[in-house]
């Protein structure tokens, strides 16, 4: 009689551990899915605020110039406080650099996109004069986008050097690539091909960003687009 009691015994806690164990379980989980939820809520917040600084920054810079756009503008066109402004970029021209860089990866972006295969300079013309492009469509922009960039510091100074890091090795990728182009010209390497086009492409910059017109820029680009 006494064992049997006692094996009752044993079998009612051995349930309630296990019903325990399923209601702390449970209640982890749901508690895993509030922060999940939570976090995924901060995120989207995070990058709507971002967003409203981007078009704010942008409409403001082009409208107004960078110099004459405060930091207190852009928080109230971008409805929010200037601290968190500065969280998000500790200066103006962060902003500014964010900016443009962005810019000009779309650019890229379009460029490679919109390119044929055909000559290793036509592919390397194609593709700086669209970098071109987008420098001269903000002329002054880009001018003060230059300019800042070289006195970056810090953290913004290694993400700039990262970012243009990256933009020269994706094109310099190009020079590699095994694309069906069609043969280089005899006793020309690449490498001349690359240089030529860069020097090209910085003349080109250098007279978009000084002159009244661009159109200067868009010869060579035709044999490449689709």
């Amino acid at each position: 009689m006494g064992s049997s009691q006692e094996t009752r015994v044993v079998l009612v806690e051995g349930m309630n551990r296990r019903a325990r164990r399923k209601e702390e379980t449970g209640s982890s989980q749901e508690t895993r899915v509030v922060l999940v939820e939570g976090m995924n809520r901060r995120a989207r917040r995070k990058e709507e605020t971002l967003r409203r600084i981007e078009d704010a920054g942008w409409r403001l810079f082009r409208s107004r110039g960078f110099e004459a756009t405060s930091t207190r503008a852009i928080a109230e066109a971008a409805d929010i406080a200037a601290g968190t402004l500065f969280n998000y970029f500790p200066e103006k021209r962060s902003l500014l650099i964010h900016l443009m860089q962005g810019q000009i990866n779309t650019a890229l972006d379009e460029a490679f996109a919109t390119m044929t295969a055909s000559t290793l300079e036509q592919e390397l013309t194609y593709v700086f004069s669209a970098l071109t492009r987008c420098y001269a469509k903000e002329r002054r922009l880009s001018r003060v986008f230059i300019k800042e960039l070289l006195f970056t510091d810090g953290q913004r100074r290694a993400e700039s050097a990262e970012w243009t890091f990256n933009l020269v090795k994706r094109v310099a990728n190009m020079v590699g690539a095994p694309f069906h182009r069609k043969p280089p010209r005899k006793n020309s390497s690449r490498r001349r091909y690359a240089c030529f086009c860069a020097a090209c492409a910085e003349a080109r910059l250098s007279r978009a960003l000084t002159s009244r017109t661009a159109a200067a820029i868009s010869s060579g680009t035709s044999s490449c687009k689709k």
